[in-house]
């Protein structure tokens, strides 16, 4: 497994993968709905990248790849109502 190191954006730049991102979006989905907490925050962030690096092992993810994994990472974890603000 490698990790991931670029992300294909919507007008098919590749550009430097960045956690903090994630983290941003996540966090700002949080805070839509009145609740968030940093830690919490990093943590689903983490997972992210994790499943990330499990599916995209031999390619570069797309933007849209990227928010489908975050959708599909916070409605395991239970913050439905977060994904619903996230999207």
């Amino acid at each position: 497994m490698r990790r991931i190191r670029e992300v294909r954006k919507r007008d098919n730049r590749i550009v430097p993968f960045d956690e903090t991102k994630i983290a941003d979006a996540i966090y700002a989905a949080f805070r839509s709905v009145g609740e968030g907490d940093r830690s919490l925050v990093a943590e689903l962030a983490s997972a992210v990248t994790h499943f990330l690096e499990e599916k995209f092992d031999a390619s570069i993810p797309s933007i849209e790849d990227i928010q489908d994994v975050v959708e599909t990472v916070l409605i395991q974890m239970g913050h439905t109502r977060v994904a619903k603000a996230y999207i």
